[in-house]
């Protein structure tokens, strides 16, 4: 082998060992210091007003019914974040005639999103119940989210604020009946430049 061949062999595999000695010596950062949740909150919003043409149709779609939306403001703190997932809470208080016969009132609806490249900063995350099921399962009580960095728990925020040893959203069964992401809402196309990519 010649000779340059050879030196430049050796710098590469002692680069390629620096590099790994260097990440191995390097300590993680904590996901609870890489991402911090701002606010909380879940409320009713209207349908999306939409005015379109389809083959020379003319479709006018009233915002008339309330759509539950669940939201929370955070901020990130590294320049680039691969994954950062949320997943949202909130309970329900049903009016038992609404509902089967011995059913209970209280009923949690949870959902998860996951967002990618994530780039430092403030963000918003938002899920959605739709408008039948918010109609019948009735008002807001409590609403929580839990965010995660990389796969590992970052921080998590409810209102009102629990107890310590009363994250309630750990000890529940959600109702078969998910939260929906921004992506399967009639908010898929509002804004999308404000909100992160989402993952399929």
């Amino acid at each position: 082998m010649p000779t340059t061949l050879v030196r430049t062999f050796v710098l590469m595999s002692i680069a390629i060992a620096g590099g790994r000695l260097l990440a191995q010596n390097t300590p993680q950062v904590p996901a609870s210091q890489l991402l911090r949740v701002e606010e909380v909150e879940a409320g009713n919003v209207k349908t999306p007003e939409y005015d379109v043409s389809v083959q020379g149709m003319s479709i006018k779609r009233d915002g008339r019914r309330d759509w539950l939306m669940a939201r929370a403001e955070y901020k990130t703190a590294k320049e680039w974040t691969d994954e950062v997932t949320v997943t949202f809470h909130v309970v329900l208080k049903a009016d038992p005639k609404d509902l089967p016969a011995g059913a209970r009132p209280f009923n949690l609806f949870s959902g998860t999103v996951t967002y990618m490249n994530v780039k430092k900063g403030d963000h918003v995350a938002t899920m959605f119940l739709d408008p039948n099921t918010f109609e019948r399962y009735g008002k807001i009580e409590a609403v929580a989210v839990v965010f995660s960095v990389d796969g590992e728990e970052a921080e998590w925020k409810a209102e009102p604020q629990p107890r310590p040893d009363n994250l309630w959203w750990e000890r529940e069964s959600a109702n078969a009946i998910p939260l929906l992401k921004r992506s399967e809402s009639p908010w898929a196309l509002i804004e999308m430049e404000r909100h992160e990519t989402i993952k399929p």
